[in-house]
């Protein structure tokens, strides 16, 4: 804008001069009357520094609009970046930081579970190994404690649960009163007494209670399991975070440095189209200030010669009237001297996102790496999918799958929805329910055995498809409410296979071993009210 600021600023000295000149003409002087020729000229000479005026009105206000223009253009390509940078912050922290949260509240409660459960073991394991007849003083509070599924009494008479609870404390009763014998050692004696040794009393007892020790590490073993894997799944919630938020400010530097490169490039044409019409019209004064200049000489010419004696005037009238002899045309300010703000500003930021779409692109279908096998990478913004050599430690986490599998991230229970996939080595595509995925997969897929196309359905697998047709790009086609799941063949343009089964539940994209999701085609629709 130094050009066309400079231009601006040249013109309006330029044109403070010219308004002094018309100041300082004499005034008073009256003039006789002319011939029309010299009326005429006069007017014409009136007219051109108007003109003038016009221009000079004209070139200041194309400044002022140049930059106004910029201003509003930065306006709103802050707009741009302010809606950039919250979108950028908003979403990844907050579901990292609940989730962290979650997972941390689980931990808590697995560590206080855990510690519950063993303080319980060790108090269970020193009460069953203390002697007979402490055991058998403490057992009903310890079956209190620790035994909660014990059988009902009721459910066999020959139970010895039923037998030692009813009569634990007559033995204790017996070993008081009947000092000579003791009732392990004399158990015949004690026929007509309704009681049993107290080891016999005790052995049901701690054989049961031992069995619930062993239950009760088996939970531990679990729960402790369960508190590594919740331990791996928090740790990777923090991996993933920091993927991805790096992935997140990779993309929002591109659109950053378009929204850059797209505001520089608008102010640009601005200060270049402000250069060229201020130039232009720098021009246009020049001509117009030498035209004024050769018309006010011409004139003093003229008054001079009107001035002149009547001999000479009349010697040199002829002359004179042919001086006078000019046809200017009116100055006429050309059309399109101002700025062009609408093309600059006019829907902005609807334009620019409309260009935006040059550098976007949109897949229907992104996988979700939350369900990949341990031998999936999964990469270009959760649109391929390809096999690694190397097993991979992820969190077993319920949504995984096996080693070479992947599901999309959305799932479909309505509507029409398709996708178009590219393929390679030994492949499956189509739809499956997540919660039970072993059992209800509909996809094609090339088999690993045979190489031949087969289908897959939870009714068959081995059903031929193709035996030496195998598509490279298939577009699979899914529509929920007729019940129908459609293969074609986009190189080939002809359809590869259909699949028809009533869908009751949600499903979700499927896909084996190596894939690509390939981009959709789209457009801004601009829709005029009718």
């Amino acid at each position: 804008m130094e050009k066309a600021h400079a231009g601006g600023s040249g013109f309006l000295d330029g044109f403070s001069s010219l308004f002094g000149g018309f100041d300082s003409a004499p005034r008073g002087q009256q003039t006789p009357p002319l011939p029309p020729p010299l009326t005429s000229l006069t007017a014409s000479s009136t007219r051109q520094q108007t003109g003038d005026f016009n221009q000079g009105s004209v070139g200041s206000i194309g400044t002022l609009q140049a930059q106004q223009t910029e201003k509003t253009i930065k306006e709103e390509f802050q707009k741009l970046y302010q809606f950039l940078r919250a979108e950028e912050t908003a979403a990844v922290r907050k579901e990292a930081a609940l989730k962290s949260e979650a997972m941390d509240t689980r931990l808590v409660e697995l560590t206080t579970e855990i510690s519950s459960l063993t303080d319980n073991l060790q108090t269970l394991k020193m009460e069953i190994k203390v002697d007979d007849m402490t055991f058998m003083l403490n057992v009903k509070s310890t079956l209190k404690k620790f035994i909660f599924n014990l059988p009902d009494p009721a459910d066999s008479i020959r139970s010895p649960f039923r037998r030692v609870q009813t009569h634990w404390e007559p033995v204790i009763h017996s070993l008081e009163e009947d000092e000579g014998h003791h009732p392990i050692q004399d158990s015949q004696k004690h026929k007509k007494h309704n009681c049993i040794p107290i080891n016999e009393a005790a052995e049901p007892f701690r054989a049961h209670l031992s069995r619930k020790v062993m239950n009760l590490k088996t939970k531990q073993g679990s729960l402790k399991d369960e508190k590594l894997k919740c331990d791996k799944m928090a740790n990777h919630v923090k991996l993933q975070a920091q993927q991805t938020e790096k992935t997140i400010k990779e993309e929002f530097q591109k659109l950053y440095r378009f929204l850059r490169a797209e505001e520089t490039a608008r102010i640009d044409a601005v200060r270049i189209e402000a250069a060229l019409k201020s130039e232009a019209m720098d021009i246009r004064i020049v001509n117009l200030t030498a035209e004024i200049s050769s018309l006010t000489d011409k004139l003093k010419t003229l008054e001079m010669d009107i001035k002149a004696e009547d001999m000479t005037f009349m010697l040199n009238v002829k002359s004179t009237m042919e001086r006078s002899q000019f046809n200017l045309p009116d100055p006429e300010t050309p059309l399109g001297a101002l700025l062009d703000e609408a093309k600059h500003t006019g829907n902005l930021l609807f334009t620019v996102w409309k260009k935006m779409k040059d550098i976007l692109q949109h897949t229907p279908v992104t996988l979700d790496p939350n369900t990949g096998g341990s031998m999936r990478s999964i990469s270009e913004h959760m649109t391929r999918s390809t096999t690694i050599d190397k097993c991979q430690t992820l969190p077993k986490n319920p949504e995984r799958l096996s080693n070479f599998k992947v599901l999309g991230s959305e799932g479909f229970s309505r509507g029409k929805h398709s996708w178009d996939v590219e393929v390679e080595g030994y492949w499956a595509v189509g739809v499956a329910v997540k919660d039970n995925l072993h059992r209800k997969i509909w996809a094609i897929y090339m088999c690993v055995c045979t190489g031949i196309l087969r289908e897959l359905t939870p009714d068959d697998y081995v059903k031929v498809v193709s035996e030496d047709s195998f598509p490279k790009r298939v577009r699979v086609q899914l529509d929920c409410d007729h019940g129908i799941l459609a293969f074609f063949d986009l190189d080939r343009k002809k359809p590869v296979h259909t699949i028809k089964y009533t869908f009751t539940g949600t499903v979700f994209p499927y896909f084996q071993d190596n894939v690509k999701i390939l981009p959709a085609e789209w457009s801004v629709v601009q829709r005029r009210p009718t």
